[in-house]
């Protein structure tokens, strides 16, 4: 018996105040997570490479290969805190999700999902349990099926097509 319009639901793992902030900043494509080899940060540098996507691959975290990376020319934000990475979930146009081990669940997954973000990711592990399914979910070790899936991420999260290089 209560009207729909005094209904607010709010997401598991996205607190009320994030929930209704509006996404600014640059749209990007964001890699959530410690920047150690076990995570996948390289397969998803040859990925976002293969997609041709101009979107930038952003690496939210901190890690060992965290100059590696800056060299090889991404952005690392370093540690961000609770807001700050919600901000990233909301204005990334996907997120890649392609740990090099039988992740046993991945919650930066469930994160990007409650904020409206689409999830690239490895058909391994405890990722199937939580994840959609469907053309983003890839088979582990398909590197170039990851580049594929993510470019219909982006696309079917409304960007406009100037976002490819081909």
């Amino acid at each position: 018996g209560v009207p729909d319009q005094s209904i607010n639901v709010i997401p598991p793992f996205v607190p009320e105040s994030l929930a209704r902030a509006p996404a600014a900043g640059t749209p990007c494509i964001l890699f959530p997570g410690r920047l150690v080899e076990a995570k996948g940060v390289f397969d998803a540098m040859r990925a976002w490479h293969l997609s041709g996507l101009e979107v930038p691959l952003v690496f939210a975290g901190t890690g060992p290969l965290r100059n590696r990376i800056e060299q090889e020319g991404f952005k690392v934000t370093g540690w961000l805190t609770r807001k700050q990475l919600y901000d990233y979930y909301q204005r990334s146009t996907a997120v890649i999700f392609s740990p090099r081990w039988q992740e046993p669940f991945g919650i930066v997954g469930l994160e990007s999902l409650a904020a409206g973000t689409p999830v690239v990711a490895w058909e391994s592990g405890g990722i199937p349990e939580w994840h959609p399914g469907g053309e983003l979910l890839v088979e582990w070790g398909d590197v170039a099926g990851l580049a594929e899936a993510l470019r219909k991420a982006v696309v079917s999260r409304g960007e406009p097509p100037v976002g490819f290089l081909r």
